[in-house]
């Protein structure tokens, strides 16, 4: 019925076979569609169907769609994509930013899955543990 919020739910659906079959065609079907409306989690799973090599793997592709769903995102941070989209901001944009702007994406991501964990989000430790990991290697590089 045209929401982006529904077609992102069923690219996760499909794609984690989640009540369904396991089908990434049609998880890039639902995440596109949705992406294209300005969902910004379909946006930036898109990027890591790109980095996975689920659909053709381009690393240059991948960042584009993370990029815009940061831009999508960055004015009222969603707590559910925020985090992880900063994440892969500090992760993949050696080359593309400064080791300064990756260590601020690294602490973005690490304050906001903070926040997911005090709320009780009992799947949010893995993404603070490399957010950590990672700011604490590029803090010192960034000074």
């Amino acid at each position: 019925m045209g929401s982006s919020a529904a077609m992102c739910n069923l690219g996760y659906c499909y794609y984690y076979g989640r009540g369904v079959q396991r089908d990434k065609e049609m998880a890039h079907y639902y995440w596109e569609t949705s992406a294209v409306l300005g969902e910004a989690a379909s946006t930036y799973k898109l990027g890591d169907m790109h980095r996975n090599g689920d659909i053709e793997a381009d690393e240059s592709v991948a960042w584009l769609y993370y990029y815009r769903a940061w831009r999508l995102t960055r004015h009222e941070k969603d707590i559910l994509n925020y985090p992880n989209i900063c994440l892969r901001l500090a992760q993949y944009g050696e080359g593309r930013l400064t080791s300064a702007q990756r260590a601020f994406f690294a602490s973005e991501a690490a304050h906001w899955f903070e926040k997911r964990i005090h709320m009780g989000d009992p799947y949010s430790d893995d993404g603070l543990a490399q957010a950590r990991e990672l700011y604490e290697k590029l803090a010192p590089q960034a000074l």
